[in-house]
C-alpha cells in the first residue's frame, strides 16, 4: 500500500503568505508516493527516494543529512520513536522547484507511518508532523505547502484560519520548472532579513496607518493582489486573475 502527498503551485501570494497575508494556491495532481516496507527487527528507519537520489536514516544530530533530521521530527511529533521500516518513495515531481514537493514527501512519510504504527490517518496529526518537518527544511514556514500537501484541491490559505477550499472545477495549469535548483529556506530568509530591517515581526497585524518599509508595502500588495485575483476566479474571470 503506498500513501501521498500532493505538490503545489501558489497563484497568487508567494512569500506574503509566511507573513499572515492571503495566499491563493492549487495542489498538482501529482506529488510524492510512499511505501512502507517493514525490516528486520533492530533495522534503521530509513527512506529511499530514487527519482531524487535520496537515501538517509532518521537522526536528530545536526551534523545528520537535513532529510534525516526532517524524518526524525516526524517520527517524534508522532512519538513512535524510531520504528524498523523502510520508506520507499516515488517522486512525481521535481524537488528545490518550488513545488511543494518536501511537504509532499513529509505528508505522504506521514501518513505511511502511522498506517505502519496501525494508528487512524488523523488530519491535525498529519499536519503537525508534516509542518515539523517543514520547519527542519526551511525554517520559518507558512503551513500552505502542507495543507495542500494533505488536503489537495485550490483555495485560499491564511496563517492564521489555515485553508479555504474553493468548490471550482479542475484547473488547468501549465507548470514548466526551469531546471535550475532554487533553496526556499534560502529565499525565506533573504525576505525575512529584508522586513526585520524595518523592525516589523508581523506585517499582518499592523494598521493601516503605520508606515511601511518598501519590502512591508510590497507584501501588503500581494496580499490585496490575492484577494482580487480569488475574486476574479470564483467569477471564472481568468483574464482577470492574470
Amino acid at each position: 500500500m503506498t500513501f501521498a502527498g500532493w505538490g503545489k503551485i501558489i497563484l497568487l501570494g508567494e512569500h506574503a503568505v509566511v507573513y499572515g497575508y492571503p495566499a491563493l494556491a492549487a495542489a498538482l495532481d501529482r506529488g510524492v508516493t510512499i511505501a512502507p516496507v517493514p525490516t528486520p527487527a533492530g533495522g534503521p528507519l530509513r527512506l529511499d527516494v530514487p527519482a531524487w537520489e535520496l537515501a538517509v536514516t532518521a537522526s536528530a544530530r545536526d551534523d545528520h543529512h537535513p532529510v534525516g533530521r526532517a524524518l526524525a521530527a516526524i517520527a517524534d511529533e508522532l512519538g513512535i520513536g524510531r520504528p524498523a521500516v523502510s520508506l520507499v518513495g516515488d517522486a512525481q515531481i521535481p524537488h528545490s522547484a518550488g513545488l511543494g514537493s518536501s511537504a509532499a514527501m513529509a505528508v505522504a512519510i506521514t501518513r505511511a507511518l502511522l498506517a505502519h504504527a496501525k494508528r487512524p490517518q488523523d488530519h491535525k496529526s498529519i499536519l503537525a508532523a508534516a509542518s515539523a518537518s517543514e520547519v527542519v527544511l526551511h525554517g520559518r514556514q507558512s503551513g500552505v505547502d502542507v495543507a495542500l500537501a494533505a488536503r489537495g484541491g485550490i483555495g485560499v490559505f491564511r496563517k492564521v484560519s489555515g485553508l479555504r477550499v474553493i468548490t471550482m472545477p479542475p484547473l488547468r495549469v501549465l507548470v514548466a520548472p526551469s531546471g535550475e535548483p532554487r533553496s526556499t529556506a534560502a529565499m525565506v530568509a533573504r525576505v525575512a532579513e529584508a522586513t526585520s530591517a524595518s523592525g516589523r515581526v508581523n506585517i499582518a497585524s499592523l494598521s493601516a496607518a503605520e508606515p511601511y518599509s518598501n519590502t512591508d508595502a510590497r507584501l501588503a500588495e500581494l496580499g490585496g493582489l490575492t484577494d482580487v485575483g480569488t475574486s476574479a476566479l470564483i467569477g471564472g474571470d481568468l483574464a482577470g486573475l492574470g
